[in-house]
C-alpha cells in the first residue's frame, strides 16, 4: 500500500462538520491502496478508537490552566466548550494569522518530520481550515520535497468564516498566503463548484472538486403518519457556528396561522439562548426539544421526519459550502427545507429536486413551511441519485488524484 500522511486538526473527539471529512477519507483510502497516517492536535483529547498521531499545542495548556472543568466532561462535550474567556478568543481570532491554530504549527511540524522519516510517506494531504494545516502542507513540500495535496473544505478569504479577516492589513497578508498555498500545493481540491470557482482566479492550475458526502447507511423507508407533518431538524447552531440561530425559523412559525397543520422538532444541543427562542413555540405546542441525542437517536429522528430542515448562517456573498447535514439528509429521500444563502446548497437541491431553499428571511420561510405542509411528498427524491455522495465515492474520487500527483 501506499502510505499518505492526512493532517487534519479537526479529528476525534473533535466533533464538527469538518471532522467528518478527514474521518470519511481515513476510512475509506484504505480500500483504494492508501494507508493513511493521521496527525492531528491533542487539545481536546485523546480519545480514539485509531492510532493517530497528536501533537501539542499552547492552546492545550491553556485548557488545562483556566479551562480544568472541561476535563470532567465527556469527549463529545470537550470538544464543543470555549476556550478561555470571550476576550481571549477575540484576540486569538483578531491577531493569529491566518488562525488561533497556528500555536500548533512547531509541534504539528516536529511530528510531521518524524512521520516522514520513520514511516515510508509518499504524499501529504493538508485539510483546513483551520487554514494553518496548509502552511504546515507548505513547509513539509518545501524541506521534505514530499507531493502535497491541499484540500480546502471552505475557501480562504472569499466566503469566509472569520470576520476578523476583514481587517485590511490582515486581509492583505491572508490574501498573499492564500495564493501561496493554491500556487505551491502539487494540487488542491475543494468540495463545490462554487468554491472552485471563487478559488481558481488565483491560480493557473485546475482546483479538483471532491464533494462531502454522507456514511452508507439503511435508510427504512417509515410512512406518514396521520397527526401535523413533521419538520425535523437534527444538530446544532451556534455551536456549529456563531451566526447560526434558529430565530428565522422560530419568527416564520410565530406568523403561520393555526390552519397551517405541522409542528417542529428540535433534535440535538441547544444553548440557553437558543432554547429562550424556541420555548414559546414549545409552549404553543409547536415546536419539541429533545436536547441532546446521540447520533443513532438523530438519526431516527431523521427517519421518522416528513420534512428535514438546515439552517446555515447568513452571508453576503456567495456561499461556497453546503452544510455536511445536507448530504445526510438527502440520503434518505426526505424532502429538505434548507435555510442558506443563495449558493452551493441553493444548487444542489434545485439539481437533485429535493426540497426548497430559501433565505433567512421570516416570510420565505413561512412561505416554504406552509407549501411544504400542503403537499411534503411533491418534494421526496430518490435515494439512489444520492449514492454519488457517499463517502467511498469522495475517497475514489481523493485516491484517483493521488494516483495522477505520484505518477508524476
Amino acid at each position: 500500500m501506499t502510505d499518505v500522511l492526512l493532517v487534519a486538526y479537526h479529528y476525534p473527539p473533535i466533533t464538527s462538520a469538518g471532522t467528518q471529512r478527514a474521518v470519511s477519507l481515513a476510512k475509506h483510502l484504505p480500500e483504494c491502496g492508501y494507508r493513511v497516517h493521521v496527525l492531528t492536535t491533542n487539545t481536546f483529547g485523546r480519545e480514539s478508537p485509531d492510532s493517530a498521531f497528536r501533537a501539542g499545542e499552547i492552546v492545550g495548556a491553556y485548557r488545562q490552566m483556566f479551562n480544568p472543568d472541561v476535563q470532567d466532561l465527556s469527549p463529545r462535550l470537550r470538544s464543543r466548550a470555549r476556550t478561555g474567556s470571550g476576550l481571549v478568543s477575540r484576540f486569538s481570532r483578531t491577531l493569529l494569522i491566518p488562525d488561533a491554530q497556528i500555536g500548533w504549527l512547531p509541534s504539528a511540524y516536529r511530528a510531521a518530520r518524524s512521520i516522514l522519516t520513520s514511516h515510508p510517506v509518499d504524499l501529504v494531504l493538508t485539510t483546513g481550515p483551520p487554514f494553518s494545516s496548509h502552511l504546515l502542507g507548505s513547509l513539509l513540500h518545501k524541506m521534505m520535497n514530499t507531493p502535497w495535496v491541499a484540500d480546502f473544505r471552505d475557501t480562504w478569504t472569499h466566503d469566509t468564516l472569520d470576520e476578523a479577516i476583514n481587517l485590511p492589513l490582515r486581509r492583505h497578508v491572508e490574501r498573499w498566503l492564500e495564493r501561496m498555498v493554491l500556487n505551491k500545493a502539487t494540487r488542491v481540491t475543494c468540495v463545490t463548484d462554487v468554491a472552485a470557482g471563487l478559488m481558481s482566479p488565483h491560480t493557473s492550475r485546475p482546483i479538483r472538486v471532491i464533494p462531502n458526502g454522507f456514511e452508507s447507511r439503511s435508510y427504512p423507508a417509515t410512512p406518514r403518519e396521520d397527526g401535523p407533518v413533521r419538520f425535523v431538524h437534527t444538530g446544532s447552531f451556534a455551536s456549529s457556528h456563531p451566526l447560526r440561530s434558529p430565530m428565522p425559523l422560530v419568527k416564520a412559525v410565530e406568523m403561520l396561522e393555526d390552519d397551517v397543520k405541522f409542528k417542529m422538532f428540535f433534535v440535538g444541543p441547544l444553548n440557553s439562548d437558543e432554547q429562550a427562542m424556541i420555548q414559546p413555540l414549545v409552549d404553543s405546542g409547536r415546536a419539541e426539544v429533545t436536547g441532546s441525542v446521540s447520533s443513532i437517536e438523530a438519526r431516527a429522528w431523521q427517519d421518522r421526519a416528513d420534512v428535514l430542515v438546515v439552517v446555515d448562517h447568513p452571508r453576503d456573498v456567495l456561499a461556497s459550502n453546503i452544510p455536511g447535514k445536507v448530504y445526510e439528509y438527502g440520503a434518505t429521500g426526505k424532502p429538505i427545507l434548507a435555510i442558506a444563502s443563495p449558493g452551493a446548497t441553493d444548487r444542489l437541491l434545485r439539481d437533485m429536486d429535493v426540497g426548497i431553499c430559501v433565505r433567512h428571511e421570516p416570510e420565505e420561510i413561512a412561505s416554504a413551511i406552509k407549501t411544504m405542509t400542503e403537499d411534503p411528498d411533491r418534494f421526496a427524491s430518490d435515494c439512489a441519485g444520492w449514492a454519488q455522495f457517499e463517502g467511498r465515492h469522495s475517497a475514489r474520487k481523493m485516491a484517483d488524484l493521488f494516483k495522477d500527483v505520484l505518477a508524476v
